[in-house]
């Protein structure tokens, strides 16, 4: 039984015709890379509580889910689970401004015990197609290129493994609704406490 050493989820969004990736902006060894949300096991905690864990914190408080799907999930590397969620979001505008307007708040309280805070620098929603086009090696925006972490590279490959994205880039995974909630931190010490009454995006 190989020791698993973290996870994390990668989330696919429906955008009217248009199949997009959600990634993170994290500094790895002084380099910025592209990352779906994700992170080292936690004590205590199974794969799944961990990722959805990361999924919770990495995206600002942004979205949430009960659970995941063990069945749509790949191992990368022999160490790290990448689950998957296939999300349909209309106001695709609004969205950005959710996840934005919480990461503005948490970076203004400066609370350094958050790890998301220390480490994402901010999120990209990526046409799969443009990844698909340089082999899932990097995303271009403003004439840079950033690279994406191999943790994700891995991932997107076992994902076309496992035919979960199929040839045509169609995304072989249920699709699920998401609702607008109002955030409700109840400990005070939470580092995401700042966040309550703020707007999350639940995924049903």
């Amino acid at each position: 039984m190989q020791k698993i050493t973290g996870s994390g989820v990668m989330i696919f969004i429906k955008h009217k015709e248009e199949t997009l990736v959600l990634l993170l902006q994290n500094i790895r060894r002084k380099q910025l890379v592209l990352m779906e949300p994700g992170g080292i096991q936690e004590t205590g905690l199974s794969s799944m509580s961990n990722a959805l864990k990361e999924l919770y914190e990495e995206t600002f408080a942004g979205l949430s889910k009960a659970d995941l799907d063990e069945e749509h999930k790949v191992l990368v590397n022999f160490e790290y689970l990448c689950y998957t969620v296939y999300i349909k979001i209309d106001d695709l505008k609004f969205f950005q401004e959710v996840m934005g307007m919480n990461q503005k708040i948490l970076k203004m309280s400066n609370n350094r015990s958050l790890h998301s805070y220390n480490e994402c620098k901010g999120f990209n929603l990526i046409n799969l197609k443009d990844l698909a086009n340089v082999n899932y090696e990097y995303y271009e925006q403003d004439n840079n290129k950033i690279p994406l972490h191999q943790r994700t590279k891995g991932a997107f490959k076992q994902l076309q493994d496992k035919k979960i994205i199929e040839k045509d880039l169609s995304i072989q995974l249920p699709l699920f609704q998401c609702s607008l909630d109002k955030i409700r931190i109840k400990n005070p010490k939470s580092p995401l406490h700042v966040l309550n009454n703020q707007y999350t995006y639940v995924i049903h």
